[in-house]
């Protein structure tokens, strides 16, 4: 009776471990399975950070990254300030997003009003009134910091005392043989923008260009 009671107990031990296996196995398998997208060794490429990215357009995101070199280290953008290879410097004149400003300067014959929106830390919005000679034209569009900027840096020389400022260029979007440029800079004495447009596809009008472009100011 002994020997059958043991023999029982045992295939009873030995039946419940098999069934305990699958279960054991099964938990294991579902955290290794959850952790392993989040790996990725895929890329090798210089860290990337960006704090918040509805803060730049997709495409001068898109574009930076192709210009950032694996030997050159890293890059991060936060907010209006990005640390590009160790270098700290502004993206953009414009501090608060959604700032509005209006320049406006003459001369010869030519007159312009320029109003700008900055759209985000990367992109802003224009509209330029140019009059000549009693005939005007207006354009509007998008401009946007290239993603070369940290190639080399701008400056506009206010004419009120010839001192050169640092200054921000952003491309305009253009189709066909057109072209666009609009430089801004804050005067930190004044706490006043300055800036220029280069463009040509006026209409009929004069082409803006290094000779013919007025100063502008707000």
């Amino acid at each position: 009776m002994k020997k059958v009671l043991f023999s029982m107990l045992s295939l009873a031990v030995f039946w419940t471990a098999c069934q305990s296996k699958p279960a054991a196995v099964e938990n294991t398998a579902t955290p290794a399975t959850t952790a392993t997208p989040a790996i990725d060794n895929s890329i090798n490429t210089p860290k990337f950070k960006v704090k918040d990215k509805s803060q730049y357009s997709a495409r001068f995101l898109a574009e930076l990254q192709d210009h950032v070199m694996p030997q050159n280290g890293e890059v991060s953008l936060d907010g209006n300030t990005v640390i590009f290879h160790g270098d700290r410097m502004m993206l953009s004149p414009f501090n608060q997003l959604n700032e509005t400003i209006v320049l406006k300067g003459n001369q010869n014959n030519i007159n312009i009003e320029l109003s700008i929106k900055a759209v985000n830390y990367s992109s802003i919005e224009y509209t330029m009134l140019l009059q000549e000679n009693g005939k005007s034209h207006t354009s509007s569009g998008q401009a946007h910091v290239p993603a070369t900027f940290f190639l080399g840096s701008e400056s506009i020389e206010n004419p009120a005392d010839g001192i050169s400022i640092l200054a921000h260029n952003f491309s305009i979007d253009a189709k066909d043989d057109c072209y666009g440029e609009i430089t801004i800079a804050k005067d930190e004495k004044t706490n006043k923008f300055i800036g220029k447009i280069f463009k040509n596809c006026n209409g009929k009008l004069s082409e803006l260009d290094q000779d013919n472009s007025p100063f502008l100011s707000e």
